[in-house]
């Protein structure tokens, strides 16, 4: 596979998967509102900073 068509499936792929990682971490997070919070306030608090910057 050539560079050029990786760095194109990297793209095509991240978008997709940073919602799927935010709407898990949505899930598991206690407490948080995705009506009333904000995507990025999930990795906020103890044990959930490392699961926002993986879909980074």
């Amino acid at each position: 596979m050539s560079r050029d068509r990786f760095l194109l499936w990297c793209g095509v792929l991240g978008g997709p998967l940073f919602v799927v990682v935010f709407l898990v971490n949505d899930r598991i997070r206690d407490g948080y509102d995705p009506v009333r919070d904000f995507v990025s306030e999930a990795a906020i608090g103890p044990g959930a900073g490392c699961r926002s910057p993986a879909s980074w």
